[in-house]
């Protein structure tokens, strides 16, 4: 079945779907910046919309816990090169990229934990992650 042939049997001329296409899309896009909705019309980021923006940590555990773990799963979770000790092992693919996410997250944890504990003795305390 080729494309005119669908557009026959749902009953809509092949000239008129591109037209159909077009009022849909533009449908979206007003419902989407309609009054009321939460995208703000002036571009950029609302007013209070950034949750972690006013959290100060005392310590650096308090701030793993809280803010730290989560983004380095998070990070983690990307996989864009397999270091080589784990290609060469004999296992599946699937293992082999859980096996480079466990790294990739103890790499990103002793990045962030150092780089945090180095702001909190400068500062004495961390705000505003990143």
């Amino acid at each position: 079945m080729n494309r005119r042939s669908i557009l026959k049997a749902i009953g809509i001329a092949p000239a008129a779907a591109s037209a159909l296409a077009h009022q849909v899309n533009a449908g979206a896009v007003s419902a989407l910046t309609a009054e009321g909705s939460s995208i703000p019309r002036s571009g950029g980021i609302a007013a209070g919309s950034i949750g972690n923006a006013s959290l100060k940590f005392k310590d650096v555990a308090s701030w793993w816990s809280e803010i730290g773990d989560k983004d380095a799963r998070d990070n983690a979770r990307y996989v864009s090169q397999i270091d080589p000790d784990i290609i060469d092992m004999r296992l599946p693919s699937a293992t082999k990229v859980r096996l480079q996410r466990e790294r990739n997250y103890e790499r990103r944890k002793q990045s962030m934990l150092a780089h945090m504990a180095k702001k909190l003795s400068l500062k004495g305390f961390i705000e505003d992650w990143p």
